[in-house]
């Protein structure tokens, strides 16, 4: 049996946690749950396999591949608990409705400056 998701060595250092070496598999076909107490790691871990976060140390394979490409994301699902977007300027969330509505666009800075 092949395996669908592979963490091996996974390290991460935030100021005030450290994900440490965490290893685990999941076979194909597995149906998983990332279960635990706040700030044990589970967010982390997804964030890094999704290249969300920059991971310290480790090795990470999706469906075989290190590599998180079209091919790979196209045949993976994640539901978070919460949105990772980052967060819409005050103001703009109406202006996003009217835009959608009307079929108008925005260039994305205008929605998400830098340095947010």
């Amino acid at each position: 049996m092949t395996n669908a998701f592979v963490v091996s060595g996974l390290t991460k250092t935030y100021q005030d946690f450290v994900l440490d070496h965490v290893s685990f598999t999941v076979p194909s076909g597995s149906i998983v749950g990332l279960i635990g107490e706040n700030g044990a790691g589970k967010s982390t871990t997804i964030n890094a396999a999704l290249g969300l976060i920059q991971k310290e140390d480790g090795v990470i394979s999706i469906l075989d591949s290190e590599e998180l490409d079209g091919d790979v994301k196209e045949q993976i699902g994640v539901v978070f608990d919460g949105s990772n977007y980052p967060e819409i300027e005050p103001g703009y969330e109406k202006h996003l409705q009217d835009m959608g509505r009307t079929g108008l666009s925005a260039p994305a800075e205008t929605v998400f400056p830098a340095g947010r």
